[in-house]
């Protein structure tokens, strides 16, 4: 089995290429990325554990499609996980933001169609497409949208929010608007623009695609940054010595899940035809979610190392609280979390205080003061 990733250097990149490699005796991988955030560290450890007959780089851009185009030829299966991957990015250089993550998106799937049709094609997408949260509503046999009220449908407590309806579990694809009255920032309406293109090569041309609304994924091989990774993140500093910021309160509830469950999670939706043409939500679940300081807490306890907090004003389209609801992809794939929350952030800790001269080499940005 020959399988095509691109952003293959990344953290997640990586995962799934390894997952790949380890479990496919015959597969190999080719790897595209532009090296512009891992530098080549995590396809270097695939190459020299994998060796290169099953493992090669390509040094290339997605928003180039002539430069990629070849490396599609008898391809089993995409994985497409080149992205502008952070919001605060995507409002500074929204031009940027577009061309990475909607027309790289096109191009991939140009590629598939001229030279691998049959291959399926799984998207990296976000949980941003939901951008404000709007909940749709039957009322009096109407339908109605409404967005979430950050005071009213939220519940504060001593270091957490949670939803103040106690029937909601989280977001689900069918119950939220994915589309303009929800969008609210360019990284999501870009991302938007990639599902959409998803969807329409499907209906089109019958591709394989599916897209995946990923929630927090974290991980060894995570160079964190402050705008990106943030379990990552706070974790280095906290080894580091160094503060971190909240933006907000520091109260803010995400679920997470385990890269090798990501990977697991890709490699299902792969290999299930009934999951092509549709959108699931990605993530660790009601069951794996964690505060800004319930992770201090929890990294402390590893590690005996605790950052200071600054506090700064909440940011745009932050949420008090977003878990994602895993049902839909259970229910088609069987797939679950086997990582718990606590036993993943165990292995960053570990990993990430092996590795913390590397980091500091490849991340140089964790060492500023904040």
């Amino acid at each position: 089995m020959n399988v095509l990733i691109t952003g293959g250097d990344g953290f997640l990149g990586s995962h799934n290429a390894e997952h790949i490699l380890k479990t496919y005796s015959d597969s190999k991988v080719i790897l595209i990325d532009n090296l512009s955030r891992t530098h080549g560290n995590n396809s270097k450890y695939l190459i020299d554990k994998y060796g290169p007959d099953r493992v090669k780089l390509v040094v290339a851009d997605v928003r180039n499609l002539d430069d990629m185009l070849p490396h599609f030829e008898n391809i089993d299966r995409v994985y497409h996980m080149a992205a502008q991957v952070t919001m605060t990015e995507s409002l500074e250089k929204p031009l940027y933001d577009y061309h990475v993550n909607s027309t790289g998106t096109m191009n991939v799937l140009e590629c598939v169609r001229l030279k691998c049709p049959d291959a399926p094609v799984i998207y990296c997408s976000t949980n941003k497409v939901y951008g404000d949260i709007v909940r749709i509503e039957s009322k009096n046999e109407k339908i109605r949208y409404r967005k979430f009220d950050q005071l009213k449908d939220f519940i504060e407590k001593q270091d957490h929010y949670e939803y103040a309806d106690p029937n909601l579990l989280g977001i689900t694809e069918e119950g939220f608007v994915v589309g303009p009255p929800a969008a609210n920032c360019p990284y999501g309406a870009s991302k938007m623009a990639g599902e959409l293109w998803m969807r329409n090569y499907h209906d089109s041309y019958g591709l394989k695609t599916v897209c995946a609304r990923m929630s927090c994924i974290y991980g060894t091989r995570q160079y964190g940054c402050e705008d990106q990774g943030w379990l990552s993140w706070f974790t280095i500093r906290a080894i580091l010595g160094k503060n971190v910021i909240f933006y907000g309160d520091g109260k803010q509830v995400r679920d997470a899940l385990y890269c090798t469950d990501h990977a697991r999670a890709f490699d299902l939706m792969a290999k299930t035809p009934k999951c092509y043409g549709e959108s699931f939500n990605l993530g660790g679940g009601p069951e794996n979610t964690i505060s800004l300081m319930q992770l201090l807490d929890l990294i402390e306890e590893y590690t005996g190392k605790r950052s200071k907090v600054k506090y700064a004003p909440w940011r745009h389209g932050d949420q008090r609280v977003y878990i994602s609801d895993i049902t839909k992809l259970q229910k088609y794939t069987n797939w679950n979390p086997q990582v718990t929350i606590h036993e993943g952030v165990k292995k960053l800790v570990d990993w990430t205080e092996k590795n913390i001269e590397k980091i500091k080499k490849v991340s140089p940005d964790v060492l500023r003061n904040l």
